[in-house]
């Protein structure tokens, strides 16, 4: 089944920070943000965090790795 053309659709991470620009337009800061391994394992949504400067605590699944920035492939 297709999606219909005028049905947005974003990213599954995307409307967590659609939530936190909104509270923060409030007035509200957020302390910290903690996700299920749903969010963590995308690396654009941690990358976010860091951007932002968001205190944060994600589960990822064991099979996420990470490198260096210096890191290349050999």
């Amino acid at each position: 089944m297709r999606r219909p053309a005028e049905v947005g659709c974003v990213e599954k991470w995307q409307p967590a920070f659609d939530l936190i620009d909104e509270t923060r337009s409030w007035g509200i800061e957020v302390p910290q943000v903690i996700t299920d391994g749903g969010q963590g394992d995308t690396a654009a949504f941690r990358h976010r965090l860091e951007t932002r400067k968001l205190h944060h605590m994600v589960a990822i699944p064991t099979t996420t790795t990470t490198h260096l920035t210096e890191t290349a492939p050999a």
